[in-house]
């Protein structure tokens, strides 16, 4: 009796001294700074998960994406393939595609995920943002989405209205017309 009470209380001294001293609840601003995993994906041949993780930056004024690579029964510690988003396998499980910024535009890259150090290869050089992409089923075509407008016709004209866009200190729209969304 005696040995089984002083084990209890050496057990409830270990799970006190494990509790942190300033311990309080979860805010708004942990809950911006915390990691965000998305868009996982996983290998053609089920061993492998490629995902976007998105860490809060140095400032914390934005996140920075990273594409990841973990074994899919859990095993081992993830790895970093590339700085990007919006990872993609190939048919073949050989590489995975995920877009990243250049000079200010989204483009489609890829990266050897199974030799991850052998470096990352650019697959578009588009003059407007990546939107969206697909991989063919035999591997040899890549469908991309960009942004369309049609008041302009060309990308240079696509780009004058977007960056109009973005100098604009308002958000909102306005509607003139119906039907407007109201539910």
């Amino acid at each position: 009796m005696i040995r089984l009470l002083a084990a209890s209380v050496a057990v409830l001294g270990l799970m006190t001294s494990a509790i942190p001293t300033s311990a309080r609840p979860i805010n708004q601003r942990d809950l911006v700074a915390l990691d965000r995993v998305s868009d996982p994906h996983i290998s053609p041949d089920g061993k492998w998960v490629a995902y976007d993780l998105a860490t809060l930056n140095e400032k914390k004024t934005g996140r920075g994406h990273a594409i990841m690579l973990v074994a899919a029964d859990g095993k081992g510690q993830p790895v970093k393939l590339a700085d990007g988003s919006s990872p993609r396998w190939s048919p073949d499980g050989s590489r995975v595609f995920f877009t990243q910024v250049v000079k200010g535009v989204d483009q489609v890259f890829s990266v050897d995920a199974v030799h991850p150090g052998r470096g990352v290869q650019q697959v578009t050089d588009l003059p407007l943002d990546v939107g969206s992409y697909r991989i063919s089923p035999d591997g040899k075509t890549l469908v991309v989405s960009m942004a369309v407008i049609k008041e302009r016709e060309t990308p240079d004209g696509i780009k004058q209205v977007q960056a109009a866009k973005a100098a604009k200190l308002s958000t909102g729209l306005l509607y003139d017309r119906i039907f407007v969304r109201h539910w």
